[in-house]
């Protein structure tokens, strides 16, 4: 069968499964998987930077919590100090009325109630209540609005009283509103008689701001933000003093000792724990513009290395397989038809009258006209035919049909007189061009590469040699 310069030119034009766009297509796959690879080294370094910023977090967290408990601890200490303060004062009141009935009468309660006022650190009032009605309040001014009222009757403060009551000791509520406004912790004491018979009841009412400032005071720097909170027996929450927020926060947590009361402690940085350590972050941001280098530098590394392999085994004016890829794949099907008992052809293929176009027309025409004949012989070549650029103007077919090796044979023929009617410039200048093809068959012809190559080749010079030159038609 004979195909017409116009099948070849068509053909080149198409998409085809040739070994230039091949050589094309496994150079974009080695690109890509040099692309996959480095993705997963920097995917790999990005979790163990993740890996390494969470073990660091995690020790520098625990670090971080454990001053924050230093901290709080001091804080438990004080605070606990300043309540036994107060219970000491309204324990020692109690104990001397008690003793001392005398203290008791009328004309001397308000002496006795302004020593304990004066007494105490952060006391903001007291109030006696004989038989549960506040009769006698230090100072007046300011509390009126308490004197007269009977405990019994308050829904929020009688429960603690009862409690002091029945247990005969010594207490802390609240905070709890008082009757003149406001809320403050309450000490309350019941007095009782040198028979231990129940008198009345001592109030002692505590500034929770003076007693959260004291605490404070010692070391006003300290980086950290504390709240205190009762829990009734309901389990309910109620701020005794501080920043309620600081319990949102996932704070250290202390119990606080008050007699009658549940207390906790809780304290936490001052900016929160998604502040403790900026450095820390700002090292897993290096980290990760590190692993992002790192990755590019691999991905560079690779696809250099993709492109020199690309490049070692093909021609890099036709995209042609080269002599090394031909002497692989020669190699390994040779081998498999040994072990199968194929055929094989091996055609050697020289061009006709290349040399003058190089000599007239300059090398840059001849690489055009080179690289248009490398597509034309591809579009002559099969889906189980391999083409390979040799050198110069030279070129390898190998087919695994050795039966048609003569339609093959014909057909580069026809491909490369295509490619020559196509180039204006040749036509133009009258030069002739034209291709002479030598056939060496496996095993018939010889069992080795260097057996085929050299068969095929010198009977493509006994070709060339029966063409003789070549014009232009």
């Amino acid at each position: 069968m004979v195909d017409s310069p116009e099948f070849f030119l068509e053909r080149r034009s198409m998409p085809k499964l040739a070994h230039a766009a091949a050589g094309k297509r496994s150079l974009r796959r080695a690109r890509t998987l040099s692309g996959l690879v480095a993705l997963a080294i920097g995917l790999i370094l990005a979790l163990v930077v993740e890996q390494f910023h969470r073990l660091e977090r995690a020790a520098d967290f625990d670090r971080h919590q454990r001053d924050i408990l230093l901290h709080a601890s001091a804080l438990q200490a004080r605070l606990e100090a300043e309540i036994s303060a107060s219970l000491f004062i309204a324990d020692g009141a109690a104990e001397l009325v008690s003793v001392d009935q005398e203290l008791l009468a009328p004309e001397r309660i308000m002496t006795v109630l302004e020593l304990i006022h004066r007494s105490g650190r952060h006391v903001r009032n007291v109030a006696l209540a004989p038989d549960n009605v506040i009769r006698y309040i230090y100072p007046q001014e300011g509390n009126e609005a308490a004197l007269g009222v009977d405990y019994r009757a308050s829904a929020e403060q009688w429960p603690g009283i009862k409690r002091a009551i029945e247990e005969q000791r010594t207490i802390v509520t609240g905070p709890q509103v008082l009757f003149q406004g406001g809320t403050a912790l309450i000490v309350r004491t019941p007095i009782l008689t040198a028979d231990d018979v129940y008198w009345g009841v001592l109030s002692v009412v505590i500034d929770s701001a003076s007693l959260f400032d004291a605490i404070s005071r010692p070391n006003p720097d300290m980086d950290v933000r504390v709240a205190v909170r009762s829990i009734a027996s309901s389990g309910r929450h109620r701020l005794v003093f501080g920043d309620g927020r600081v319990w949102e926060q996932e704070p250290v947590v202390l119990d606080v000792s008050s007699p009658g009361a549940s207390w906790q402690l809780g304290a936490v940085p001052r900016d929160g724990w998604a502040e403790v350590n900026r450095q820390l972050e700002m090292l897993r941001v290096a980290g990760h513009v590190l692993v992002l280098i790192v990755a590019i530098l691999s991905f560079m590394v690779l696809d250099n290395r993709a492109r020199a392999a690309s490049a070692a085994l093909h021609d890099p004016l036709t995209g042609l397989p080269n002599r090394r890829q031909l002497h692989r794949r020669l190699k390994r099907e040779l081998q498999r038809a040994e072990r199968s008992g194929d055929r094989l052809a091996l055609l050697y293929v020289d061009l006709d009258g290349f040399k003058p176009i190089n000599d007239r027309l300059g090398h840059g025409v001849g690489d055009r006209v080179l690289a248009d004949i490398a597509t034309c012989l591809e579009a002559a070549c099969g889906r189980h035919d391999f083409l390979a650029r040799m050198g110069g103007d030279e070129f390898v077919a190998l087919t695994l049909r050795a039966d048609t090796a003569e339609v093959l044979a014909q057909r580069l023929e026809q491909a490369v007189q295509a490619a020559a009617a196509a180039a204006e410039d040749v036509v133009a200048a009258g030069l002739g061009l034209g291709a002479s093809v030598g056939i060496a068959r496996f095993p018939d012809d010889g069992d080795s590469m260097a057996a085929l190559l050299h068969t095929a080749d010198d009977r493509m010079y006994r070709r060339k040699e029966a063409n003789g030159p070549r014009r232009h038609p």
